[in-house]
């Protein structure tokens, strides 16, 4: 349960009691090993001309998101994200992690089929800000070129996120000494030491129609840099709703 430029760019969860952690952001725990930086989904194929108006609700292995972006003209765009990650506590769920992204995306339509495209962002999260031992808190950069083939009722886009993440981490009280679970548990090697960088490269597929499309992406992730971190290094699969309007076309619709 989070490269050079950011906003989740997380895809980052980190579990409490045996659980996970993402980033990214993005952040996972699973069964009392910690991830400090997890991939989430990637913004592809959002927009085509300027006054379109997308929205998603986004899924994957532990978090849970929403999305919201406006296209100002023909090739610029803006979109945000917000994550949370939750663990599963008996019946329900808990949410205690969270990561907010923000990109700007500047995309070019050619001939009504490819779009080639390059997102700038940058995010920011909270991990396990419940767990009375430690406050972490990240800072991601984001750089991701993509390039997709687009038609009316499937889609496919190739992307690879850049991320450079900077971790804040502040110790509220002291661990047992003792307890070697407690040790393994946090094992934060050089999280709030150097910043680390990773790329994350991923295949979308979608199918739908004009004004709605249902999207499946697959990613995986790999540390650029040489500094020590536990993060999710397999692949991750990431599902979304996806919902499409044009203003222009909105307000002819009124007249």
């Amino acid at each position: 349960m989070l490269g050079f430029f950011l906003f989740n760019f997380v895809g980052m969860k980190l579990f409490k009691n045996q659980t996970l952690t993402l980033f990214a952001i993005s952040f996972i725990l699973f069964s009392c090993e910690t991830y400090y930086y997890y991939p989430v989904n990637q913004n592809v194929l959002k927009f085509e001309e300027s006054g379109d108006i997308s929205a998603s609700l986004n899924a994957g292995e532990d978090y849970e998101g929403i999305n919201i972006g406006y296209a100002f003209t023909n090739n610029i765009a803006f979109v945000s994200d917000v994550r949370i990650f939750g663990s599963n506590k008996a019946w329900g769920k808990r949410y205690d992690d969270y990561v907010w992204d923000n990109e700007l995306i500047l995309f070019k339509t050619i001939e009504n089929y490819w779009q080639p495209a390059i997102n700038i962002g940058y995010g920011y999260g909270e991990i396990n800000r419940n767990l009375e031992y430690y406050d972490l808190s990240l800072h991601r950069f984001i750089l991701q070129p993509s390039f997709g083939y687009k038609r009316k009722n499937y889609e496919i886009a190739f992307s690879s996120r850049f991320s450079r993440v900077n971790y804040d981490l502040i110790q509220l009280a002291e661990i047992p000494s003792n307890n070697y679970t407690f040790q393994q548990y946090f094992d934060f090697r050089d999280v709030g030491i150097a910043p680390f960088y990773f790329n994350e490269p991923a295949i979308t597929l979608g199918v739908g129609w004009k004004y709605f499309k249902f999207k499946y992406q697959y990613s995986t992730l790999i540390r650029l840099s040489n500094h020590e971190i536990k993060y999710y290094s397999k692949g991750v699969h990431n599902f979304s709703l996806n919902f499409y309007l044009n203003r222009k076309q909105l307000f002819k619709n009124k007249e």
